[in-house]
């Protein structure tokens, strides 16, 4: 596999490394953490929306504007058990 820098270059996108980096990075992966009220974990992530300049980026190399979609996932509480050896 090329270089995305490379491959950005073969398609006419002649910005430095840490432009592209710099633009890349104004997309965010936001990570929610909560507990209800049965004490379950419940953790939802997800990306915000990407910028004019990520999705020129993106369309040049043929990318997903999202990397993935909302998940959603519930963690039960673990249950402790005590281990007696006196």
């Amino acid at each position: 596999m090329l270089p995305i820098r490379y491959q950005l270059k073969q398609k006419g996108y002649n910005h430095e490394w840490k432009e592209v980096v710099s633009i890349m990075n104004t997309q965010k992966c936001i990570t929610t953490i909560v507990k209800n009220i049965k004490e379950k974990t419940i953790s939802v992530r997800q990306c915000s929306e990407p910028t004019q300049l990520v999705k020129q980026i993106y369309n040049l190399m043929n990318y997903k504007y999202v990397p993935f979609h909302r998940k959603k996932s519930v963690v039960l509480p673990a249950e402790i058990i005590k281990n007696d050896t006196s």
